[in-house]
């Protein structure tokens, strides 16, 4: 199966760009990963497929529920709101 077979079921990243030492600066998160052809960053999510970055678990999540707000970082909320939780792996 060629790139294009396989990006074109694949979702391209955001916030990443290309270093000058050819490898993808990842900057969505604290790690700025440099990832090099073929490889993933350190969360296993976001991976290098010819020159793009590319989300591997877009529209996947792991877990869905509802949380209190108390825990969750968030400011200016009423206590004993309920926030709706997505994760993914990575």
């Amino acid at each position: 199966m060629g790139i294009a077979a396989i990006s074109s079921k694949l979702h391209e990243a955001g916030w990443w760009e290309t270093s000058p030492n050819r490898k993808l600066h990842g900057y969505l998160c604290p790690r700025h990963c440099e990832i090099g052809e073929g490889l993933a960053g350190f969360c296993f999510i976001r991976k290098d497929i010819g020159g793009r970055l590319y989300n591997l678990g877009y529209a996947q999540p792991a877990v869905m529920q509802v949380d209190p707000i108390e825990k969750k970082p968030l400011n200016h909320f009423l206590p004993d709101t309920k926030i709706f939780s997505l994760g993914t792996v990575g």
